[in-house]
């Protein structure tokens, strides 16, 4: 891992966890941000997550780490003391889901007060996504869930995450956005499974407005930032498969942009179908 953070994200993490004298190790990967705290005994995992994520809860200190890395929808830690060459345990949490994390822990921690205010806050989560898998004792199983419930509605942080959780493995960080497609557009496509991808497209290109007519939706905008730029299908055809799981029939199309990280324009794109004409295989063809 990295270990060379900011001091003031040093003293962040330290204070969030109440943890003074750890030594952190950061590392950012895609949407990912690891961090490894070695500690000279061994941690309380359900103690310092609770510090971690009340400290999260609060808009102060949440924008603090939002300053440091402002995309990442993921935090996993990482707890190693002494000698040890392996962390004793691990934990992901999920950003957009923080006030289930809270009703989780508190929930294990038994303190009659606290369960009192966690039950209270299960109860308006069950409210607002009443159709969702709230029981049994893994709360990621159950967060993971709720964001793939949420991106299959079109949510677009749920379906950033859902797509950093294979692009993050490829060191490529994922934003979603939705854009009105400007009057009509054409695909040229092939499918990923039996065809070659097609040649990405040279930035500054346009949609042709002459192809036939079609009623207007809404396009998925995903924009990718690498250290690198990869190779199209390396990125096209993981993206175009999981879109195509989510089913997501609100939007007309997706347009990947893969931006190496800072430059100013994007090295190239992509336009993904999740279904194309109904059949089996994610397609994804230039936009032109």
């Amino acid at each position: 891992m990295t270990s060379a953070p900011a001091p003031s994200l040093l003293g962040w993490f330290r204070t969030a966890l109440g943890q003074p004298q750890a030594v952190f190790h950061i590392k950012l990967r895609g949407n990912i941000l690891h961090v490894l705290c070695e500690t000279p005994e061994p941690l309380d995992q359900a103690t310092v997550l609770l510090k971690l994520v009340r400290s999260l809860l609060d808009t102060q200190h949440y924008y603090a780490l939002r300053r440091f890395y402002p995309h990442i929808y993921q935090l996993y830690l990482y707890s190693r003391s002494g000698a040890a060459t392996e962390p004793q345990w691990t934990a992901p949490l999920y950003l957009n889901r923080l006030e289930r994390h809270l009703a989780q822990l508190v929930l294990e921690s038994q303190d009659g007060k606290e369960l009192q205010a966690s039950q209270l806050l299960l109860e308006d989560y069950s409210q607002t996504h009443g159709d969702l898998v709230n029981g049994g004792n893994d709360s990621s199983q159950a967060i993971v869930l709720s964001n793939l419930s949420l991106a299959r509605r079109g949510d677009l942080e749920a379906i950033a995450w859902y797509l950093s959780e294979t692009l993050s493995s490829l060191d490529v960080g994922v934003w979603v956005s939705i854009k009105a497609i400007p009057g009509k557009a054409r695909l040229h496509r092939s499918s990923l499974m039996g065809h070659p991808l097609s040649s990405p497209m040279p930035h500054g290109r346009h949609l042709d407005d002459q192809s036939d007519a079609q009623t207007a939706m809404p396009r998925l905008w995903i924009l990718c930032e690498a250290a690198y730029s990869p190779d199209p299908a390396l990125i096209a055809r993981p993206t175009a498969e999981r879109l195509r799981l989510l089913g997501l029939n609100q939007f007309k199309d997706a347009v990947i942009l893969l931006q190496v990280r800072g430059e100013s324009k994007p090295d190239w794109s992509l336009r993904i179908e999740s279904d194309p004409s109904g059949g089996n295989a994610a397609g994804v063809g230039t936009l032109g």
